[in-house]
């Protein structure tokens, strides 16, 4: 329903600190493509048309949205004149809360002085091209040299790669016997003074920006952890362009925290920051997971009430496996942790939501095809109700949208759940499918044309570098991979709600809560 809502409120020397702070721009923000401003009966409105969503402002704030709509790109510095009560780090936090939201859009750059000591952890097990590039990116980035440490954990490396590591002016761990890379990561905090563990797989390349953009979400005492854009070091050939846009590393594209996402959100650990602290309260990585450590560790940072930032800006370029086997022995791995997650967080059980007005339509829409092109009419029924609820829903909050808006929004969350749909299905039972063709085969191809619609859409959203062949034919062998271990580790584990999820309904309105700060409806 419209609107629900949500509370807003080689070596080279490293850079001098006086060099760092010369360089610093603030940043800047503006209304996100898409994004107007309304103005209500009673109140003003964020209004973004697509995906369709508002958000209330109280009429203080009123005053800074319409400076961004009517004079462009603003500072917080800029705009503070606008609201004397509010200083301008609160300010920056909830425009920057607004951008999370999607409809701010921002550039440059705000830290929060005196900046963090800061120690990069990096376990490493026979890479010593990888670790050496990895180690002389880290001592190009922009960032006081008195308030940075690097912490390398060789893993039992049986070549060179412990040698190549001397050559740099980092503190080297030497284990005796490999332990994996949660234990490298955990026995590498032992070493590390930092207040921020920035946690870095070896086979990454840093910006130069890198630390100072993940570094500064944690200006917000709420912010436990955060987590940035994974980026593909190759493009040469089909797998690694494919890697490029789905790799599992590969999770957000725009700024986002956890109190936002599901309670299934993550970062991976491959560029992944915590405060010292908290790692250390929560225990660190679980040792026993050889995959899937970064979830766990992830939900139960959300588990302990502080959040997760996501920011793109603080990039790094992975080296993805590029080779089709151990691609597929990977998404394999990814599989069989999936269980394993579950079982240990049983109250992250995987629910799938069912929008009433949704299944009522596909399956009007079915059964005209099928038998009786009369219950088109009810299907278009449908579509109208739904439309003309969502608006009066809209009105209720004061917010006027146009029949045409409205009608397209609701196409939208008809398709997008028919979607959803389909990549469950495309994630979890193409194997199932094949093995019931013969007895069923008019199921077995509608699963598998399912899995190609995906596909399709996938490719049209994402737009690899590839054509739509290679790309489906990849995805075939991912989807193949995953399920594959997804059902191994149910069948190992003798836990099967990972393929059996929960239903619920979807689309109960919630109670619009006071003005006062922003609100945000969507649809």
């Amino acid at each position: 329903m419209f609107p629900q809502t949500l509370d807003i409120e080689g070596c080279t020397e490293r850079p001098k600190k006086e060099y760092i702070q010369s360089r610093l721009q603030g940043r800047t923000y503006r209304l996100a493509s898409g994004v107007r401003l309304v103005e209500g009966e009673q109140h003003c409105f964020l209004l973004r048309t697509y995906p369709l969503k508002a958000a209330r402002l109280a009429e203080s704030f009123a005053s800074i949205l319409r400076r961004l709509e009517n004079e462009g790109p603003q500072s917080p510095e800029s705009l503070v004149a606008l609201l004397p009560s509010v200083d301008e780090t609160s300010l920056d936090h909830f425009l920057y809360r607004l951008e999370k939201m999607g409809f701010l859009e921002s550039s440059g750059l705000a830290l929060h002085q005196p900046l963090p000591t800061v120690s990069v952890v990096i376990p490493v097990r026979n890479r010593p091209a990888d670790i050496k590039r990895c180690l002389e990116s880290l001592l190009k980035v922009e960032y006081p040299t008195e308030k940075l440490e690097i912490v390398v954990v060789d893993d039992a490396s049986e070549d060179e790669t412990a040698d190549v590591v001397t050559h740099f002016p980092v503190i080297l761990e030497r284990m005796s016997e490999r332990q994996g890379a949660s234990a490298c990561r955990n026995r590498g905090e032992r070493h590390a003074k930092g207040l921020i563990l920035l946690f870095l797989d070896s086979d990454c390349v840093v910006d130069s920006k890198w630390l100072l953009e993940i570094v500064s979400v944690f200006g917000d005492p709420q912010v436990g952890a955060a987590g940035g854009l994974v980026d593909s070091y190759d493009d040469n050939g089909p797998l690694n362009r494919y890697e490029k846009v789905k790799s599992p590393l590969h999770v957000e594209i725009r700024c986002t925290d956890s109190s936002l996402r599901s309670r299934f959100f993550y970062v991976p650990s491959c560029n992944f920051a915590v405060r010292r602290d908290l790692f250390l309260k929560l225990g660190g990585f679980n040792e026993d997971l050889d995959v899937g450590e970064d979830v766990d560790f992830c939900w139960r940072i959300m588990d302990s009430n502080r959040s997760i930032e996501f920011r793109p800006s603080a990039r790094v370029l992975h080296r993805h496996r590029n080779q089709l086997v151990p691609f597929c022995l990977r998404r394999f791995e990814y599989g069989t942790s999936e269980p394993l997650l579950q079982a240990l967080h049983p109250e992250r059980r995987k629910t799938f939501a069912l929008m009433p007005a949704a299944v009522c339509f596909w399956l009007l829409l079915s059964v005209a095809f099928l038998a009786a092109p009369m219950a088109s009419i009810l299907a278009a029924g449908t579509v109208l109700g739904d439309t003309l609820t969502r608006r009066r829903s809209a009105r209720d909050l004061g917010i006027r949208i146009s029949v045409t808006l409205t009608l397209l929004a609701v196409f939208r969350s008809y398709l997008s759940f028919v979607y959803r749909v389909c990549s469950f299905i495309s994630r979890y039972y193409l194997i199932v499918a094949t093995f019931l063709a013969p007895a069923f085969p008019v199921a077995a191809a509608a699963i598998w044309l399912a899995h190609v619609g995906v596909g399709v859409v996938e490719f049209s959203l994402r737009k690899p570098q590839i054509n739509l062949l290679y790309f489906l034919g990849l995805f075939s062998l991912e989807q193949i991979s995953y399920q594959s271990g997804v059902w191994c580790g149910c069948f190992k584990q003798k836990f099967f709600l990972p393929v059996f999820p929960r239903l619920s309904v979807y689309g109960s309105r919630r109670k619009v809560p006071a003005p006062g700060s922003p609100k945000r409806g969507s649809q």
